[in-house]
């Protein structure tokens, strides 16, 4: 099970690992005005143009590190609003603020967030738990349990691409009107083929949690590949997988694969 770091100097080094992976990325800084609740103020964002995320990282009153994240190449001198904060307590354990850093068995380092998120009326943790699809897991929280949202392994090459999946998945919920449903929203590039981590039907004693971080990413390659491949591919590998076993459907015309559901909206035809 992950853990929450709590420890000072153990969440200094890990912050300046976030910033470490953040920083290859970026091809320029710019001048913008960032709005906050109650407060906006100056600063120059780094835009990181390959996985098309801005971010700006600072400390708060020695109180918290603020990483704020959002979508898209800002405006030189415009005013952005923060997709998400994945802010992280500087020291202890402080389950007000959104993030966290977590650690596995095997001495892993995660960024985790508690699903905090703000904006415009009606946005928050209740609407992100309930349409959020990822990585979740139960962690170690000082003397109690919680449920987090596990974002990316800070140790893997693939972070910064886990990191920017996280925001874009953040916004499509946010964009989320009160009677949409999350599937037609939240496209199928994005969300892919998996819920299996929702509604705990079925969790390993002993997760890999980098692996499962890695997975949702190498979905989305192989679902470009199968775009660009063309029906012409896709068509041979369903039938040999039909020939398998592998996939199943259920009295009320559920499918399966490898015994896990597909998602809501995915009916046989």
């Amino acid at each position: 099970m992950l853990k929450i770091l709590d420890d000072e100097s153990t969440i200094r080094r890990c912050q300046r690992q976030l910033i470490r992976a953040l920083r290859p990325f970026v091809t320029c800084r710019i001048a913008v005005k960032i709005g906050h609740p109650g407060e906006s103020m100056r600063a120059k964002v780094s835009w990181a143009g390959e996985p098309g995320i801005w971010f700006h990282t600072r400390t708060i009153a020695g109180d918290r590190y603020r990483n704020s994240f959002g979508l898209g190449r800002p405006p030189d001198g415009g005013a952005v609003s923060s997709t998400i904060e994945i802010n992280v307590p500087t020291g202890s354990l402080d389950r007000k603020i959104g993030g966290a850093f977590a650690q596995d068995d095997a001495g892993r380092v995660f960024l985790i967030h508690r699903g905090k998120i703000g904006g415009r009326r009606g946005v928050g943790k209740f609407l992100f738990e309930a349409h959020y699809r990822g990585v979740w897991s139960e962690v170690e929280d000082g003397s109690t349990r919680s449920a987090v949202v596990v974002i990316g392994d800070l140790q893997s090459r693939l972070f910064v691409r886990q990191l920017a999946q996280f925001v874009r998945k953040v916004d499509a919920i946010k964009d989320l009107g009160d009677d949409d449903d999350p599937q037609a929203r939240i496209f199928f590039d994005d969300e892919r083929f998996r819920e299996e981590f929702i509604g705990g039907r079925y969790v390993p004693v002993r997760r890999d949690y980098a692996a499962e971080c890695d997975r949702d990413l190498a979905v989305l390659d192989l679902a470009h590949r199968l775009k660009e491949a063309g029906d012409w591919k896709i068509f041979p590998l369903t039938i040999e997988m039909i020939a398998r076993g592998r996939y199943a459907i259920d009295d009320e015309d559920r499918i399966y694969v490898d015994g896990q559901p597909v998602p809501k909206g995915y009916r046989k035809t």
